[in-house]
């Protein structure tokens, strides 16, 4: 007799979420200015493959006169996965069971108030391939080659790539907004720290293709040229 297999199973897999920094409170203008950007963008269409959060923060005491339901439906019917908002007004609070939406907020605050214990960091010793997912767990990640388009690295600590960044890489991915990510080349599809990102789009004309750190500074993400082999950001200049 044999076992029947269980109906589901649990594995743990983080999946990048790009937040969307709302300075709108109008939902079709929001929508528009998305769809332009998408048109407009040489490169893949990042935003298609990742979770979206709504950050109403920047809206102040303008938050009720965005249209949440209005604007959730109209990303999701242009194909994207808005599924968290963040600093939501309490009326706004009250849609968000029903928009199929929850507060991210409140779960950065738990995560980053139990900061998972480091162990000793993981090594990877050979270039990251297109589709290829690597993920350090509760730990410092280090890639002695280079990342691939296509290819995402991702950490709940520190990302440290010594050749060319050229795919996805989400460092701090538990909420740890001390996380860095550094490398030898800065030539990224997509690279982020604890939940805030940038596309190579959002890139074009901020940074150069040279060793560069990544790091927050309050909500924002900032990227530092650095020396080869520097995490310091003392060491490093504003790009």
């Amino acid at each position: 007799m044999t076992d029947s297999p269980q109906p589901v199973l649990i594995k743990g897999r983080v999946h990048p979420m790009a937040m969307l920094l709302l300075r709108s409170a109008d939902a079709p203008v929001i929508a528009q200015h998305l769809a332009g950007m998408r048109n407009e963008a040489d490169g893949p269409d990042l935003l298609a493959r990742s979770l979206i959060c709504l950050d109403c923060s920047w809206l102040g005491d303008r938050k009720d006169e965005l249209d949440l339901p209005q604007l959730v439906q109209a990303l999701r019917q242009a194909g994207l996965a808005p599924v968290a908002v963040k600093a939501p007004s309490p009326a706004q609070e009250a849609q968000l069971p029903s928009l199929g939406c929850i507060i991210f907020e409140e779960q950065a605050r738990a995560l980053q108030s139990s900061k998972p214990e480091r162990v000793l960091p993981m090594v990877v010793d050979r270039p990251v391939r297109c589709g290829q997912t690597i993920y350090a767990k509760g730990r410092d990640l280090i890639v002695l080659a280079g990342v691939n388009p296509g290819a995402e690295v991702l950490a709940d600590g520190n990302i440290h790539v010594y050749g060319a960044l050229r795919g996805r890489a989400l460092a701090g991915a538990l909420g740890d907004v001390e996380a860095r990510v550094h490398c030898g080349q800065f030539l990224p599809e997509l690279v982020g720290v604890a939940g805030v990102y940038l596309t190579s789009d959002e890139l074009v004309g901020r940074t150069s293709s040279g060793p560069a750190l990544c790091l927050l500074e309050g909500e924002e993400l900032t990227i530092l040229a650095a020396p080869h082999g520097m995490a310091d950001p003392g060491m490093c200049g504003k790009l």
